[in-house]
Parts: C-alpha cells; structure tokens; sequence
C-alpha cells in the first residue's frame, strides 16, 4: 500500500468526509505496531529500543532507502552486541563484561568462492556473465538463501549449473522441478546480446531481507 503524509491522512477526517476501510488502514498502518514493529522512545535522556514480540534486536543501518544494509547491529541471546558488516559476517562482539571478539581472530576459515548479496527485491539480478570468447566450458556450485536475522533454521537452495559455450547451459537442484522452483529463491540461464547471464531472484518481495550467495 502506498504510503500517506499527515496533510492526506487528515484529509480524510474533515467535517462532512466519510473514511473508508481502505483510508483507516492507511492511518492505521502509518502508526508503528509495538507488537510487530518494536519500538524506540527517549527516555531518560537515551534512546531505548525495542524489539518485535519474541525477536531479537537488530539495527539495520543504510546508506539509502531501499538499499542493503551497510552496518547491522543486534543483540544475541547472551546479551552481547554484535556488528556485522554488509556481507553479514561479524566484525566485532561486545559482551557485558567488555570482551571482544574481532573478525580478524583465526576462529573459522573463509569459504571458497564469491560472495553476494542482492535485495529480495522479485526481480533478477546478475551473478555471473559470461561472452563468447570465456564461454568454451564453466560449472559452478551455487549455495543461495535469505536469513532471517534471530532464526537458526533456514532453506538453503544449493545449485549446480554448468554451460557449453552461450547456447547450450543447465541447472540442477533437489529444489528445481518441471514445474518450477520450490524455496525463497530462484535461478536461471538468460541469454542476451550475445552475453550469457547467471541470474538469481527471490520469490516474493521482502523490503528488509536479502539474497545470500556463494558462487563456487
């Protein structure tokens, strides 16, 4: 639904205007829901916020409307204060005795590959292009999902896609069917002005999640 100022939602409510169901949902929806959305009040002097019933909290913080999240800062469930940068990894956790722990620490080795992360926009994005003169022979692994931060489960859809030259390419995946594909996500071949394109795209559009994918 597209969204109101003040000046059109009082619109609605002049001396003689009958609102209609659709005109108090717009007033409705232009009001945050603590139950759905959280909350952040000044108190005392600070900012407080407040999480979702039953999730955790997390700041996303973007350099415009509509764009990935540059920074994301959250709470765990140990209380500590996390940072995690635009690919989602954690750079830095707090806890509330003041120990940290950095990204730089040789805790876990980094995964092979490329890494991306696309907006779970509806709509196809570019993984790879491939021209003619590249395009005697290519196979890739592809390990793609949408998290949500809080949740320890979540569907993966793993790929494997390969090609004979620009004409000649095709997928295989347990979620792939003849029907089409079953997840949060969706891959294909496309082919354009000669270029052949690896292209990914979410289901459904989620304006606060993203598309994570390593390309092997």
């Amino acid at each position: 639904m597209e969204q109101a100022d003040r000046s059109t939602l009082k619109g609605y409510f002049r001396k003689g205007c009958i609102p209609t169901e659709e005109q108090f949902a717009e007033l409705i929806d232009s009001v945050p829901n603590i139950v759905e959305d959280g909350q952040v009040k000044l108190a005392a002097g600070s900012w407080n916020f407040y999480p979702e019933t039953g999730k955790p909290l997390c700041i996303a913080l973007s350099d415009a409307a509509g764009k990935p999240a540059v920074w994301t800062v959250s709470l765990s469930g140990k209380k500590e204060l996390v940072l995690r940068n635009g690919r989602g990894e954690i750079v830095l956790a707090l806890d509330q005795n003041g120990k940290e722990t950095r990204s730089e620490d040789p805790e876990y080795d980094e995964p092979e590959g490329e890494y991306f992360i696309f907006p779970a926009d509806k709509k196809w994005h570019d993984v790879k292009k491939i021209l003619p003169k590249n395009a005697a022979f290519g196979a890739y692994q592809i390990f793609a999902c949408i998290p949500v931060y809080g949740r320890v489960r979540m569907k993966q859809t793993n790929v494997t896609a390969y090609h004979y030259g620009v004409m000649s390419c095709s997928m295989k995946s347990s979620r792939k069917h003849w029907w089409g594909w079953c997840g949060k996500v969706k891959l294909r071949w496309y082919y354009s002005e000669h270029i052949l394109h690896l292209q990914v795209r979410s289901k459904q559009r989620k304006a606060t999640r993203f598309i994570h994918l390593r390309l092997i």
